[in-house]
């Protein structure tokens, strides 16, 4: 099975401008995404149909092309992973036994194709 889509809007990365705040009912610290990447995540699932949203759970490949606006952003598709996860397309993240990835600039229309292919043993 192979499961394919398009998501639009700049590609966000995990890891750049992690927050840290504290967590109301512990009073703990706690280290969380940007406020951009979790803005992004949100939008990535809204723009997930939901006959693309089969829950795969097997090893898998996944081809990502990142269509950025600027050459200053770093190719980085951890985000994107955690938000197909959170779609429901695949199980878990973990789940990923091969992956590529692609860099491309598109001013007018920064997106992300993505397609998702079950692996055989």
């Amino acid at each position: 099975m192979i499961v394919s889509g398009i998501v639009y809007g700049q590609p966000q990365r995990k890891d750049n401008s992690r927050r840290l705040i504290k967590n109301r009912s512990t009073g703990k610290p706690m280290i969380i995404k940007s406020a951009k990447a979790l803005s992004y995540v949100e939008s990535f699932i809204r723009q997930v149909p939901k006959p693309l949203r089969v829950n795969i759970d097997t090893p898998i490949a996944v081809t990502l092309t990142m269509y950025y606006q600027s050459n200053r952003s770093d190719l980085s598709a951890e985000l994107i992973y955690d938000c197909l996860q959170k779609a429901g397309v695949i199980k878990n993240d973990r789940q990923i036994v091969e992956a590529h990835h692609y860099k491309r600039i598109d001013k007018a229309n920064p997106r992300v194709c993505w397609a998702v292919k079950e692996i055989e043993d």
